[in-house]
């Protein structure tokens, strides 16, 4: 929302209407901006049946032929392993396995109820130490996906509070766990998109797919899509205005 407006709504009745209406106005114009590219747009998708994530994001993976059975994921920024997850689906339904890592600790309910799923409990950076890790507090059950390495997020939307911890950093290179070949890759890191793109070994264990959280809240759209395109990926589909998918120059869906 305009950040003005945003600013005189909140705590108000009518910020919750003036936020559907805005974001329904973004969705509106983001169809109309893709309607003449080579990018798909394809319209959020909320949790139903077997699909978990927050906008269809494993729907439409499906629904697009990038996936099949038996796969390997990882997913960065994985939050809650069933609500709002965007890798429930492939574990619990298409047989997959793969590695979430958060700087919330999940470990818990991802032992309880994601067993084929390696949970790591670290945040993805470009050099292995510390970092301070804003950890929003879950007021409806949903807040802590804001979480984020940079205090200013937590002044967005209806504004966040949290708490400041000292979590571990790591290079997503240098995690042993992932040992073998990324079939799908799911990050949603709230503005640290450029630092755990930057420590993947992009020789050893470049992913076939990408799905990327590119709001536009933290950089120009276009910096994260030319970043992509460079690396060899093809920019194929937005869902929204939230999520970005982009397929290795290799990979051939198994549905047009």
């Amino acid at each position: 929302m305009i950040p003005l407006l945003r600013t005189l709504l909140r705590g108000t009745p009518f910020y919750h209407s003036a936020a559907r209406i805005y974001h329904a106005c973004r969705r509106l114009i983001m169809r109309a901006k893709l309607l003449f590219s080579n990018v798909r747009y394809l319209p959020p998708v909320h949790p139903k049946g077997n699909y978990k994530s927050q906008f269809g994001q494993d729907y439409h993976l499906e629904k697009l032929g990038l996936v099949g059975l038996n796969g390997f994921f990882v997913e960065i920024g994985s939050n809650h392993p069933v609500d709002n997850s965007n890798s429930y689906y492939l574990e619990e339904h298409l047989g997959w396995t793969g590695v979430s890592i958060d700087g919330v600790d999940f470990s818990k309910q991802f032992k309880e109820f994601r067993p084929n799923t390696i949970f790591i409990n670290c945040l993805i950076d470009t050099k292995n130490g510390e970092a301070e890790f804003f950890e929003v507090h879950s007021v409806t059950g949903w807040e802590s996906q804001i979480s984020s390495l940079y205090e200013k997020n937590l002044d967005l939307g209806k504004g966040f509070t949290a708490d400041k911890k000292i979590v571990r950093t790591r290079r997503l290179s240098d995690i042993a766990e992932i040992d073998r070949q990324i079939d799908v890759c799911l990050i949603d890191v709230e503005g640290h998109e450029f630092s755990v793109l930057e420590s993947i070994d992009w020789q050893a264990r470049a992913p076939k797919v990408f799905v990327i959280e590119n709001m536009g809240e933290f950089y120009p759209r276009e910096q994260l899509t030319t970043f992509m395109r460079d690396k060899g990926y093809k920019f194929v589909a937005r869902i929204g205005v939230t999520d970005d998918i982009f397929l290795s120059k290799d990979f051939t869906p198994t549905r047009p």
